[in-house]
């Protein structure tokens, strides 16, 4: 399934009420498409939608990260900094702080 219809399929599922256990593999499933899922989670960080909570997103990026995508001049690393200090959630803050963390120690090298 592409990306165009992975988020869209999400953001039914969310709605629905139909992603208790399998939320993270939905997420992982998006992260899957690397650059391409980190551009649509900034998008949707920048503007947000209902249906696509600001903390998956930011789980999004997490995942993007885990799997070897270099975030570190993406803007989703700007986006990430700025929710870790000024978003209303703290949930939101701390996962954002936590995600900004890995992205810079993967990126150190050994």
């Amino acid at each position: 399934m592409t990306l165009e219809r992975k988020i869209p399929a999400f953001e039914e599922a969310y709605r629905g009420g139909c992603l208790k256990e399998t939320e993270p593999v939905y997420l992982g499933m998006i992260a899957d498409h690397g650059y391409a899922a980190a551009d649509e989670m900034v998008r949707l960080i920048k503007t947000p939608h209902p249906d696509f909570p600001l903390r998956d997103a930011v789980l999004v990026l997490s995942f993007v990260n885990a799997q070897g995508t270099n975030l570190k001049l993406h803007p989703a690393h700007e986006v990430l900094r700025e929710l870790s200090n000024e978003s209303r959630d703290p949930a939101v803050r701390e996962e954002a702080r936590r995600t900004l963390l890995e992205i810079d120690a993967r990126t150190k090298g050994p």
